[in-house]
């Protein structure tokens, strides 16, 4: 069944099925365009069916509960520029360490290998803090999360929505206790290519002759909603464009996988889904009065409120209760939607890289504006 999942363009790659299966019969790896997808030694595989009892794409164990719905920001000004949108994870994470917790999330501190680590520390929980737009290794942390709840630690752990339920399969499968965990997904646009990313740093390398040590995704000092990335480079001179976010927001660089997501609802698992509150004018606020960012929160979770309600007698964040409607955006009611030139873009890419394909995609058609004028009508 798994071969049919990645044969479907279905697999996530979050690695639920590799971790559970009992002959280490499957593997994650990236197939030819960057992706992490499952592969299955058919002289190992037993049969068991374990990998198909884990694996999100077949199991959204997903009940439709009640959804709490509010606007989050930090108050510190210094954290909030750290983090993306209006801090809301970077809040409840630092409350989950300063009470011996532990801390789940993408680090970027390999820019070529992005993978989720664990922290237990709030020196190192700026390496989680603002958003990565390349899909993350996620398999190797599963089975630290089940030791981490086996050893009796308060566990909080962050990631796209398939991943989240990949990690709950897999605990479940193992028969671990999940009292301790709390999970935090995405409002998720989709699943970026590592090589992409990769591909991306070396060309800024290769054009700049040295090479790139640090990356903001969506730098903030150009506001909010720029989206526009900056590349440090060793001779501390900055690269800033906003090149690789527009191919992927323009849908090219995500994975097949992502065009038929089956997560793009508010009944998702994880206890709390953050995404940036771009529909914040429905509610009479505007982006000038936010212009470090504003967290829109889904909260799924009673444990999860009385965070944020402490949080906010503490003076740690601005809350604010919406109504769901005011809240929904694109990815909470449809998956993004696949290119016309999808296949096109990969063919040239494989051939060119970055070297004759920037002027062709890394630029808005006037069709594409259109379409974002009305989705943005829409919202409003």
């Amino acid at each position: 069944m798994i071969e049919k999942i990645v044969l479907n363009n279905e697999c996530c790659g979050c690695g639920a099925c590799s971790v559970s299966c009992p002959v280490n019969a499957i593997s994650i790896g990236e197939n030819d365009r960057g992706f992490l997808v499952a592969t299955v030694d058919k002289s190992i595989c037993i049969n068991c069916g374990i990998c198909d009892k884990v694996c999100p794409a077949i199991n959204q164990n997903i009940d439709k509960m009640e959804v709490h719905t509010c606007a989050i920001k930090l108050i510190d000004s210094k954290k909030l520029m750290e983090s993306q949108s209006g801090g809301a994870f970077f809040a409840i994470a630092e409350y989950i360490l300063e009470n011996d917790g532990i801390v789940y999330g993408v680090s970027s501190d390999n820019l070529k290998n992005v993978c989720t680590i664990r922290v237990e520390t709030l020196d190192e929980l700026i390496k989680l803090q603002k958003s990565k737009y390349v899909q993350s290794e996620s398999a190797s942390s599963f089975s630290k999360v089940k030791q981490d709840l086996l050893d009796g630690y308060k566990v909080f752990y962050s990631g796209t929505a398939c991943v989240i339920q990949g990690l709950k399969n897999y605990l479940q499968q193992s028969k671990v206790r999940t009292d301790n965990l709390l999970t935090c997904d995405l409002i998720c646009h989709g699943i970026p290519s590592r090589k992409v990313n990769r591909d991306y740093i070396n060309y800024i390398e290769k054009k700049n002759k040295t090479r790139v040590t640090d990356l903001l995704y969506r730098n903030k000092k150009f506001g909010w909603g720029s989206h526009i990335s900056t590349y440090i480079l060793e001779n501390n001179n900055l690269v800033s464009n906003n090149d690789e976010v527009i191919i992927f927001s323009k849908g090219y660089t995500l994975s097949p996988t992502c065009f038929g997501c089956k997560f793009t609802t508010q009944y998702r698992a994880a206890d709390i889904t953050i995404g940036d509150f771009w529909s914040l004018e429905r509610v009479g606020l505007s982006r000038k009065q936010f212009q470090q960012g504003l967290s829109v929160c889904l909260v799924r979770n009673n444990e999860i409120m009385k965070i944020l309600y402490y949080l906010t007698e503490t003076k740690t964040i601005e809350y604010t209760d919406v109504e769901l409607g005011d809240a929904m955006q694109w990815n909470l009611e449809r998956p993004s939607v696949k290119p016309e030139k999808y296949e096109e873009f990969w063919r040239i890419y494989q051939k060119n890289r970055f070297r004759n394909i920037c002027p062709v995609y890394f630029v808005l058609t006037k069709k594409e504006k259109v379409a974002r004028v009305i989705r943005k009508l829409i919202n409003k």
